[in-house]
């Protein structure tokens, strides 16, 4: 304001009035300056504080990247320093009990079963817990003609289907003459059976003398039109061969190779 105009104020609106209002001018200014100053202040440090919070997850993603090579380093070491996972009597091992398997499941097919399969059990690493994880794998399987293989039956959770496991580890067996008799007491089985037209199944399980499961031979048929009583005996008998077959193989094979450690 000029030196007139604030003359011309002081007339008009009084000594007092005008000085008062100058005052609140200038606190108006100062109060305006110092919010506009700390303005600047936070930003500038929330700014920081954003520098530093990026820094800190980059420091920990490089930590973490750097944890994760050691591990696959280690695991690299371990695999090289351990050797060839399995040896050539092992192989040829496998090759036999395979054979066998196939054998007589390819027997309960020609005797009347449309699917005929054999789950062997397995270990499967352990979880945060350090809980063993029981694992079971579709070790072979035969089918009739016109019935479709299923597949996938890779290192899956033997509670995938809780009912069978129970059944044949409280009694060995698990029957059902009819899919439609289970729907409400094995949803799952009910389902799975369902899904690829079986109408009729059976289970039976393959243990070792100390009660140890190592897996279950199991047969299904698309139709109820059979003998039951039957093929429950073609399944029992195909079973134990098959039992007794794994075990002579095994033995077999581990006086050879105890003989030509010697």
């Amino acid at each position: 304001m000029e030196i007139g105009g604030f003359a011309e104020a002081i007339q008009t609106y009084g000594t007092l009035t005008v000085l008062i209002s100058f005052l609140l001018f200038v606190i108006w200014s100062v109060v305006k300056s110092g919010i506009e100053t700390n303005e600047k202040k936070t930003e500038k440090q929330l700014k920081i504080q954003e520098d530093n919070a990026r820094e800190k997850r980059e420091i920990e993603r490089s930590k973490l990247e750097a944890e994760r090579y050691e591990k696959l380093v280690n695991i690299i070491v371990e695999v090289v320093q351990r050797g060839p996972v399995h040896t050539v009597e092992e192989q040829e091992k496998d090759r036999e009990i395979h054979e066998t398997v196939q054998h007589y499941l390819d027997c309960l097919v020609k005797e009347g079963a449309d699917r005929a399969f054999y789950f062997t059990f397995h270990n499967g690493g352990k979880d945060v817990m350090g809980r063993g994880l029981l694992k079971m794998s579709m070790f072979s399987e035969s089918v009739a003609r016109g019935t479709h293989i299923i597949s996938g039956f890779q290192n899956v959770p033997r509670s995938m289907f809780p009912v069978v496991y129970r059944k044949l580890d409280e009694v060995g067996d698990y029957y059902i003459k009819n899919v439609e008799d289970i729907k409400d007491v094995d949803q799952i089985i009910y389902n799975f059976m369902k899904g690829h037209g079986a109408k009729s199944a059976m289970f039976r399980v393959i243990k070792r003398d100390n009660g140890l499961m190592l897996g279950y031979v199991g047969v299904e048929f698309n139709t109820l039109d059979y003998d039951f009583e039957k093929q429950k005996k073609n399944l029992c008998k195909k079973a134990d061969r098959i039992a007794g077959a794994m075990f002579y193989i095994k033995e077999h094979r581990d006086d050879e190779d105890d003989e030509g450690e010697d």
